[in-house]
């Protein structure tokens, strides 16, 4: 029963009209900037079930802290909600009430979820330690929007018909009461939440039907230290001429803790590249981008999922770079992962996020942010001349190196070739296993590179 009444007082606010014109009547009321909510955000083809993780972050919660309740608005035309979300242990009880209508701060067509949630006690007291973002639940989506939009799914604040009902973003807390008189509960609500996006991609769908529980991040007894932590960040490299667009460069992370978000602060001299876009693989990424100076930064932070096993090496992104004419002044240019301090006191660095025990017994997991140990630089090998066919790895020689490479690159997931043209042996337009076969046919009856075509520009 108490969970049962502590679950209906936190959801007073969604499941009641309100016929007075104070929305906030029967409790009291502040505004406050030391908590939000957030949401991650999911891309996906049309049909394709997407997670949207919603988490809390919060400063100084106070201790006597219930519950919470959420307003998650979304265009029906480009998202349908599939219903059971999925909710943590934090959680006594968890409601939702779907809704549509109008929203006042919005356009229609405009669908809803009004969730409720009780904390499980003891956790209000000690809930968020160091600000970090907590995960709360996780809410499904099939996508139905067209290939190249991006939807949002917000917080929304305001008054709903048909009913007129006060819904919003809030935290309830019931204080003790020393005068008879005084009301009971005293909501908190945030100015500011960030919201999560859903990108729509071209093609057919991969996932239309609900996924299985993605994994959560392994939690670790002890925080990972310089000792424990080997982390390794790499960026593969490939080779272009001068002029040449959008040259992609991998990005590659190895670590021996499971982690569930990542930063990226990938410096280039602009002199030699410019920024031109960037696929993410694992999570839709935040971007910010200062192609003036030669900065790009990524992050991938807002949920509790999996992204990498332990000892995993994970494709996080593509960078895509053009390539200046000034580019003939050099024989190569390296893309770094580099901290970068921005004016304003705005800080861009490299590291993994990895939960452990916040080192009391019963109190939730925290995080840290542990930079790589090591880092790889890109490379990116200026072409001034054609090189052979079959030179794979672009050193202007054909040997065996060039067929291991093509080999590891189509059954060992090996890192991208650093000329694709060149590992096409047969020239069908396509790269599979009869161009290794036909170079080392090549190779083992004595043919001499200089009876190959050397006609072969990498970034063809």
């Amino acid at each position: 029963m108490k969970t049962l009444v502590a679950g209906l007082l936190a959801l007073v606010p969604l499941a009641q009209a309100f016929p007075q014109e104070d929305c906030f009547w029967g409790w009291y009321d502040q505004v406050t900037d030391d908590w939000y909510f957030l949401a991650s955000s999911a891309q996906g083809a049309v049909g394709d079930v997407v997670a949207i993780d919603v988490s809390l972050v919060a400063g100084n919660p106070r201790k006597d802290l219930t519950g919470y309740a959420v307003t998650c608005c979304y265009d029906g035309s480009a998202l349908e909600y599939l219903g059971d979300p999925e909710y943590t242990p934090l959680h006594e009880e968890l409601v939702l009430f779907p809704w549509e209508g109008e929203l006042l701060e919005g356009p229609p067509p405009q669908k809803g979820l009004a969730l409720g949630g009780s904390f499980s006690d003891p956790v209000a007291e000690k809930y968020f330690p160091n600000e970090e973002p907590a995960h709360l639940l996780t809410l499904y989506f099939r996508v139905l929007g067209s290939p190249g939009t991006v939807t949002a799914i917000r917080f929304c604040e305001g008054r709903f018909d048909p009913k007129n009902a006060c819904r919003g973003n809030r935290l309830r807390y019931i204080p003790r009461r020393t005068d008879p008189e005084q009301l009971p509960f005293l909501d908190a609500r945030s100015t500011r939440h960030v919201p999560g996006e859903v990108r729509v991609l071209a093609g057919e769908p991969t996932q239309p039907d609900r996924p299985a529980s993605p994994p959560l991040a392994k939690v670790y007894p002890e925080p990972p230290t310089p000792e424990t932590a080997r982390i390794h960040f790499e960026m593969t490299g490939a080779a272009a001429r001068p002029g040449s667009l959008a040259v992609p460069v991998d990005v590659y992370v190895t670590s021996n803790y499971e982690f569930s978000g990542v930063a990226l602060s990938i410096t280039f001299p602009r002199r030699y590249l410019g920024f031109a876009g960037v696929k993410e693989h694992i999570r839709p990424a935040g971007v910010a981008v200062d192609d003036e100076n030669g900065h790009v930064a990524l992050a991938m932070l807002n949920a509790r999922h999996r992204m990498g096993m332990e000892g995993e090496k994970v494709k996080l992104v593509t960078l895509y770079f053009n390539v200046e004419p000034e580019a003939l002044e050099v024989q190569e240019v390296s893309p770094r992962f580099e901290t970068v301090n921005k004016p304003g006191g705005a800080q861009y660095i490299n590291f993994l996020v990895i939960h452990h025990a916040s080192g009391v017994a019963g109190e939730l997991p925290t995080t840290s942010e542990v930079a790589p140990i090591s880092t790889a630089a890109g490379l990116l090998m200026i072409q001034r001349e054609p090189t052979y066919l079959g030179d794979a790895n672009f050193d202007y020689q054909v040997d065996l190196s060039d067929a291991v490479s093509v080999l590891n690159y189509l059954f060992l997931e090996g890192e991208r070739l650093l000329c694709p043209p060149a590992a096409d042996f047969t020239r069908e337009g396509q790269l599979n296993i009869t161009d290794p076969i036909a170079l080392l046919m090549h190779l083992f009856q004595g043919g001499p590179p200089a009876t190959l075509p050397k006609d072969v520009f990498c970034d063809a």
